[in-house]
């Protein structure tokens, strides 16, 4: 708590320069989160996690945002931030409900348009209480939602049994160290489908819910809405838990394999259309990044499949390579991407200590965290998926704190593989690290 009490005094200081709108719009976050925590029993480390990455979301959003001058033509590290923060403007001097039916229609992404009209209301929110940086009030709701993903990351741990200091360790970990921390400056819908999902995997793995097919079903639905592929994996972790309950029933487990089948080919699809029309990928980006003459572009474009897509997903995971990639890249503040600096040492532990617990104890995780292990198998196919058109951080974390829960599991049973894979990761990342300023130097 020592870091929350600093990041607190921290955010105080800049958010009382600013504005009071915005000490006053942070404490209603703050509020509503702690309704949130305790929904059910007085369950206090719910009600820390959520503060603590709050406050240090909240806290990077300050360093970063106020740099930007102009939010149509600056970014931080994605132009997304201008694309929609410029349709947010030219939608104020529409009548409301013209700006808002323009979401469905005109709108560049108006087959998904719930990430652009939930923009669109934070900006004409942010107008009325803080015109002078309505992009500000938008990006701190970023906050809001990586906050609650992980108090729900914390609330999965303590329904499966296994909220304890060292899984507890791990959540502040990820919170610090994923991918999110690093977005969280940016008007992208990457963030809100992250808090789907993670809503998504509660209802999955919770033993006891009400309502539970309504949530899992509405949260799809706003998925699908968001981005059309996230929507239709979506539908894969209703299926996981539509077997959970009726596995006992076989005839049910062959009409789920078509239904697999039908989402997983409509999520491909999708991905592949993104990735022809859109992306010519963060993944080629991050390559050319990497090595200026395509040392890795060379490796990964003439391996054969399926080795090229799990090249692809390899490097993806180990994001940013080299960890001071985003320096040069960011726009403004880029001393703030120091950030990142530890996230590929500690994701790529957590999948390492993941991966080696499935294959040693696979026999104890199908039998004891049947729930937990199937989610993590079906992370682990939209990472693959995924990778193979664009290896890229913001889109791939949403489904991170289904794998983070999966190492939890393997912290829980042998809580100094962690540890020891850290330092082994530690050593292996560094020598590459030497090895690519060597090949930088040839070339």
């Amino acid at each position: 708590m020592i870091l929350s009490g600093i990041a607190l005094l921290g955010l105080l200081i800049v958010s009382m320069w600013m504005n009071l709108s915005i000490c006053l719009y942070l404490a209603g976050m703050l509020l509503i989160g702690f309704c949130f925590c305790r929904w059910s029993d007085n369950e206090h480390a719910e009600s820390k996690t959520f503060l603590f990455s709050f406050l240090i979301y909240a806290l990077f959003i300050l360093l970063v945002v106020p740099g930007i001058d102009d939010p149509r033509y600056e970014y931080f590290l994605h132009s997304d931030s201008c694309m929609f923060y410029g349709e947010c403007e030219n939608s104020m001097n529409l009548p409301f409900y013209e700006a808002v039916s323009s979401c469905f229609t005109e709108f560049v992404y108006h087959q998904s348009p719930a990430g652009f009209l939930l923009r669109f209301l934070l900006h004409r929110l942010g107008m009325e209480w803080y015109p002078v940086n309505a992009y500000l009030f938008s990006a701190l709701s970023n906050a809001f939602c990586g906050a609650l993903i992980i108090m729900l990351i914390v609330k999965m741990l303590r329904q499966i049994g296994l909220l304890n200091s060292g899984t507890l360790r791990l959540v502040y970990g990820y919170a610090i160290f994923s991918p999110m921390l690093i977005v969280m400056p940016e008007l992208t819908r990457d963030i809100y489908i992250s808090l789907l999902y993670a809503w998504m995997l509660y209802c999955v793995i919770v033993p006891q819910m009400k309502l539970r097919y309504f949530w899992l079903l509405l949260a799809a639905f706003g998925a699908y809405f968001f981005r059309n592929a996230n929507g239709y994996f979506a539908g894969v972790f209703v299926a996981v838990r539509l077997y959970l309950d009726f596995r006992q029933f076989h005839f049910f487990k062959y009409l789920l394999l078509p239904l697999l089948a039908v989402l997983f080919g409509m999520f491909c699809y999708s991905v592949s259309i993104e990735a022809d029309e859109l992306l010519e990928g963060y993944s080629a980006m991050s390559l050319q990044g990497a090595s200026t003459e395509s040392f890795s572009v060379m490796i990964f474009s003439k391996l054969p499949f399926p080795f090229d897509v799990l090249g692809k997903t390899a490097f993806g995971q180990m994001l940013p390579f080299p960890v001071w990639f985003y320096f040069p890249l960011a726009n403004i503040a880029a001393w703030t991407t120091i950030a990142s600096f530890g996230t590929p040492f500690f994701w790529i532990t957590v999948h390492a200590t993941a991966l080696k617990f499935f294959i040693q104890k696979i026999k104890l995780v199908f039998h004891r965290y049947l729930a937990v292990t199937l989610v993590y198998l079906s992370c682990w196919g939209y990472i693959l998926l995924v990778s193979a058109g664009q290896a890229e951080p913001r889109r791939l974390m949403v489904v991170y704190p289904g794998v983070l829960l999966f190492c939890c599991v393997a912290h829980h049973w042998q809580p100094k593989w962690f540890r020891w894979t850290f330092l082994f990761v530690t050593i292996g990342l560094v020598l590459l690290h030497l090895i690519y300023c060597f090949l930088k130097t040839l070339v």
